[in-house]
This record gives structure tokens, C-alpha cells and sequence, in this order.
């Protein structure tokens, strides 16, 4: 099974940074959230992929990724009862820059995927300012912020964004 390694970020982006980076729409939604697995259905622009993740602690976890048909991958995103995020992921200098939407408007993460646990960060372009590391904060993944209703998503915004 690939090993996918990553380190995420609360951060600030600026706008002229988030107007020159590849943008994309995502829509995710989980299926099973059991103990360190995860299924999860998400729509990238056209595209359905089905993500099986495991041993999701710390910065390294397994992953595996199989492009679905679109009629599948709608069925499977309105059957998730896991919960769901919506998000613009800009990408530029080895970092994705997700802009969350809806209830976590606000909202910014950043993320670097690694080739080894030991390696360093590539340099956050400009206008992306880090500020602070959330890796090992389960809550503050995608699938743990999918859970949140309205109130509970707002008012975690609300503290992130008073913290940072």
C-alpha cells in the first residue's frame, strides 16, 4: 500500500498568492470513520476518486486511490453519513493551499507532501504565511471538521481564527 507523508499547517494566504496557484473545486464526503481508517469519496473538478486511508497518526499514513465512474462516485457522496467539506485546493511551490467553503469559511490549511518523514519542508512561497503546525490534531483534518454541524464548524473558525 503507498505511504502518502504529509505535514499541515493553520496558515494565511494572500490573494495575489491564491490568484497565480492552480486552483480546484473539492467536494469530500466520508463513508466509514473507524478508529485510524478511512474511506472517502471526493469530487476533483470532473473527476471521482475513492481514497482508502490507514494508520492515519502522525505525519505518515498508507493510501490508495482508484478514479471511480462519475454516476458512482454521486451515489457514494450522497450515501456518506460521515459528513462532508467543501474546498478550493490552490497548488503552487510543492504546497496545497485548501480554502475551505460553507461552514468553515475561514478557514485555511496548508500542506506539503513529503518523500520521507525526515525531509524538509520546501520554502512556503510568498504570501503564505504558516501559522501553526495541525498534523497530529485529528480534529483538524478533513475528515474530522466533515462531522461538524453548522454552530460547532463556525464557532471552531471562529477560535482558529482568534488564535492565529
Amino acid at each position: 500500500m503507498p505511504l502518502e507523508i504529509e505535514r499541515r499547517f493553520l496558515a494565511r494566504a494572500d490573494a495575489a498568492l491564491l490568484a497565480r496557484a492552480r486552483a480546484m473545486k473539492l467536494r469530500q464526503a466520508y463513508l466509514t470513520v473507524r478508529d485510524l481508517t478511512t474511506v472517502r469519496i471526493r469530487q476533483e473538478g470532473d473527476v471521482w476518486v475513492l481514497a482508502v486511508k490507514a494508520d492515519a497518526t502522525g505525519i505518515a499514513r498508507h493510501e490508495i486511490e482508484v478514479e471511480v465512474p462519475a454516476e458512482d462516485g454521486r451515489v457514494l457522496f450522497e450515501l456518506a453519513p460521515g459528513g462532508s467539506v467543501e474546498k478550493t485546493r490552490h497548488t503552487v511551490g510543492g504546497w496545497e493551499i485548501d480554502v475551505y467553503e460553507g461552514r468553515f469559511e475561514g478557514l485555511i490549511v496548508a500542506e506539503a507532501e513529503l518523500d520521507a518523514e525526515d525531509e524538509p519542508l520546501p520554502e512556503p512561497p510568498a504570501g503564505l504565511t504558516l501559522v501553526r503546525e495541525i498534523t497530529a490534531e485529528r480534529g483538524l483534518t478533513s475528515r474530522g471538521l466533515a462531522g461538524l454541524g453548522e454552530s460547532a464548524a463556525r464557532a471552531l473558525v471562529a477560535r482558529l481564527m482568534a488564535d492565529g
